[in-house]
């Protein structure tokens, strides 16, 4: 229950370290750009200020951006 302090995002294979809101350090985002139709995966690595890391299962988002 301790509140994270890195979280991070492994999307479609790359690695990206997610940022925090400043009202709340239980708000984490990541602002992903140019995407292209398709299928992505995603996973998130989060470790607390003692140093105990946890990990989601795999998952995937569907991105259309047809016209």
């Amino acid at each position: 229950d301790e509140a994270p302090s890195y979280i991070r995002l492994e999307f479609n294979g790359t690695n990206y370290t997610m940022s925090n809101s400043t009202t709340t350090l239980l708000a984490w985002y990541r602002n992903q750009t140019n995407l292209t139709y398709g299928n992505y995966t995603f996973k998130i690595y989060a470790n607390d200020s003692y140093g105990n890391m946890n990990v989601t299962p795999s998952g995937w988002v569907f991105v259309n951006v047809t016209s």
